[in-house]
């Protein structure tokens, strides 16, 4: 059917993602590390924001043991 509303009507979602990054390369932070965490979501109308916290259970290093990462996107 139609949908003249899409955009106004307040489309709610939430979620909670496990996450696993490793590194490889050159970058910012060391080659061969792994982090495990996990990452909550918010999105109302296409909108989408996330919020993240990993911790290093890999990869012998000096560097960070932990990450926070975020993102915001558009979608639909």
């Amino acid at each position: 059917g139609r949908h003249r509303a899409f955009l106004s009507t307040p489309y709610l979602g939430l979620g909670v993602k496990a996450t696993v990054l490793h590194t490889w390369g050159e970058g910012p932070l060391r080659a061969d590390l792994t982090f495990l965490g996990v990452e909550g979501e918010f999105t109302i109308t296409g909108v989408n924001f996330r919020l993240g916290a990993s911790w290093r259970v890999g990869g012998a290093s000096t560097a960070r043991d932990s990450l926070v990462s975020w993102s915001f996107g558009w979608g639909f």
